[in-house]
């Protein structure tokens, strides 16, 4: 695990949020903020809830559109 800012981020993580981050232009430091916060770095994770799931907690309908996108 590489040592984030206050949290452990698991290495495989970190690897597909700099990848995701130098892919899109989206800020790295926000994308490690976003999957702490909605998941806790658990790509597996999925809400009791809704159908939110994975490191951003995507609903389904989310997920779809982006997928179609």
């Amino acid at each position: 695990m590489a040592v984030g800012s206050t949290t452990q981020i698991p290495l495989k993580i970190e690897s597909a949020l700099k990848k995701a981050a130098a892919a899109t232009g989206v800020d790295f430091q926000y994308l490690v903020d976003t999957a702490k916060r909605e998941s806790g770095f658990r790509a597996s994770v999925k809400a009791p809830t809704s159908s939110a799931s994975g490191l951003f907690q995507f609903v389904e309908a989310a997920w779809i559109q982006r997928v179609k996108e």
